[in-house]
């Protein structure tokens, strides 16, 4: 674990000190730091059509949440984008 990212989280116990743990939270720090910038949804989504990929995530998340809270399902697309965010810069 690096120092700068010791400062940040503290020592909590039961966390993961794996690399992979690490990669994740400098992915979600940066895109937690993208999501202050209007533009940051495009600049993270620009390898692919935004519409489609809203699209897909609304529908995803009326699939998991079947009742009528519409509340509820733009919350579970907004999770899923995220998870579709922080996968695309797992890869790059």
């Amino acid at each position: 674990m690096t120092d700068a990212m010791t400062e940040f989280f503290g020592d909590v116990p039961g966390r993961p000190d794996h690399p992979d743990f690490w990669k994740l939270s400098a992915i979600l720090l940066g895109m937690d730091a993208d999501a202050s910038d209007t533009e940051g949804f495009e600049k993270a989504v620009a390898h692919v059509d935004p519409r489609s990929l809203t699209y897909t995530a609304m529908q995803r998340a009326q699939r998991t949440y079947r009742g009528d809270n519409p509340d509820a399902i733009l919350a579970i697309a907004a999770t899923w984008l995220d998870g579709f965010i922080a996968g695309s810069r797992w890869q790059s």
